[in-house]
């Protein structure tokens, strides 16, 4: 019988290096919002207007490389909305949320201690209407299909994941000292056609 994947959820990852200077360089910068974290810090969602930061460490070394990949799978013209820095202590973690009024999200992981939990989680949009029919299914096409109710990455240093921004997902509690930093944004898409708008 032949099994026909439908309707995917795409999740894309690449490895962009660490420019020398930048995880020392976040820890410095100003606390900011508390949004899905529970203890460490975010710093605003408009970091990417910090010119240091954009010019010295953002701009060459992450989207460039950035943009590079993207463009081999999607077209069209992408707005940069918000973009922050996230700083993970001891104990912290993220709830389970979701990245509305943008497309597309990323994280890039800037500095990952060994062995410090933290496994990012995302959580399929078909569990709940669906749960029957996907414990049902063998296990072959489960690890065929990535079609689990819970699919864990675990962060290293330079990794980049980009997901549709409706995904639910969630960051797992660090489990000793240090301080994780990650770079998290979104941004939404300006396709090539016409838009007529109406102002309320």
């Amino acid at each position: 019988m032949e099994i026909i994947p439908i309707f995917a959820n795409p999740i894309f990852s690449l490895d962009i290096p660490i420019p020398e200077g930048l995880p020392q360089y976040c820890l410095g910068m100003e606390k900011g919002q508390s949004r899905s974290n529970i203890g460490g810090w975010q710093t605003n969602k408009t970091i990417h207007h910090n010119s240091k930061l954009f010019h010295s460490y953002l701009n060459q070394n992450f989207f460039m490389p950035f943009i590079r990949a993207m463009k081999t799978v999607y077209s069209g013209t992408l707005d940069l909305n918000t973009s922050w820095l996230n700083i993970c202590t001891k104990g912290a973690e993220n709830v389970k949320h979701m990245h509305s009024l943008s497309d597309i999200s990323f994280i890039w992981y800037i500095q990952v201690p060994e062995d410090c939990g933290g496994k990012l989680s995302f959580y399929n949009p078909h569990q709940y209407q669906n749960d029957a029919a996907m414990r049902a299914l063998n296990k072959e096409y489960i690890d065929r299909l990535n079609y689990y109710h819970i699919y864990d990455i675990i962060p290293y240093n330079g990794l980049c994941i980009v997901f549709p921004s409706y995904l639910e997902h969630s960051v797992g509690k660090i489990t000793r000292e240090c301080n994780r930093i990650s770079y998290s944004g979104n941004f939404k898409f300006h396709t090539n056609e016409s838009i007529t708008r109406f102002p309320l």
